[in-house]
């Protein structure tokens, strides 16, 4: 399975470990601008400019524009998403969004189009955007969810909820002294390295084939044995 993310920061997250944790034959490639909203994805249409890196395992390997990108493959799978600080603000997504499912089906129409529902910042987050949520992690994880929902059933896309898993995973280490520490967060909005982007890759591989295929033989470096179990048991 050929699998192209089209985001940001949140998307190299997302896919840092995904093709390595899998035991199934997937290609995954990232394609990002830090702080990519949909609305300059939608701009991006109107040029062929290299302005994205084309990414292997959360890593350049040159630069691409998005025509070139969709055209490098035949892609199975295509994700886009809202930049992090608007996840929550349903109106941020119109007109882009349908610009670009329309740009992305005329040049891949055997790909399946999903989105991807990210998570929201962790308490104390200094981010600026966190303001649009009341600075409360709570809120803007509703307001995701809502954005998010409403606007797939309108273009009838299938959601990859990375968001929750995350989130719960986050609520649960809060509140559960007992179980080994793990930070899900390295600066209040993006993941920790490796916990945090593991655990988003196991939602994204969850999504696709449930818990069947998972190479558990594959441990990021300064992953403890029992940190990967906690993780695994969150999916």
């Amino acid at each position: 399975m050929d699998i192209l993310t089209i985001g940001n920061s949140f998307s190299q997250d997302i896919t840092t470990y995904l093709q390595r944790i899998s035991n199934k034959d997937i290609y995954v490639r990232n394609i990002y601008i830090p702080g990519c909203s949909l609305e300059q994805h939608a701009n991006n249409i109107l040029n062929d400019n290299k302005t994205y890196e084309y990414q292997k395992d959360g890593r350049r390997l040159y630069m691409t524009s998005l025509k070139e990108a969709l055209y490098k493959r035949q892609w199975d799978i295509i994700t886009l998403q809202q930049v992090s600080h608007l996840s929550g603000i349903e109106s941020s997504y119109h007109p882009f969004l349908v610009a670009l499912i329309q740009y992305i089906e005329e040049k891949c129409p055997n790909a399946k189009l999903m989105f991807i529902k990210t998570w929201p910042y962790e308490k104390g987050c200094s981010h600026s955007g966190f303001q649009n949520y009341d600075n409360n992690t709570d809120t803007m994880y509703k307001a995701i969810t809502n954005a998010v929902e409403n606007t797939s059933k309108r273009y009838s896309l299938e959601i990859i909820d990375v968001g929750n898993t995350i989130y719960n995973a986050y609520v649960k280490a809060s509140n559960d002294s007992d179980i080994e520490k793990i930070e899900y967060y390295r600066d209040g909005f993006h993941l920790s390295i490796p916990q945090g982007r593991y655990l988003a890759a196991l939602a994204f591989h969850n999504h696709l084939y449930g818990k069947d295929g998972i190479n558990l033989k594959y441990k990021p470096k300064k992953m403890t044995k029992i940190q990967q179990e906690i993780l695994l048991n969150h999916i």
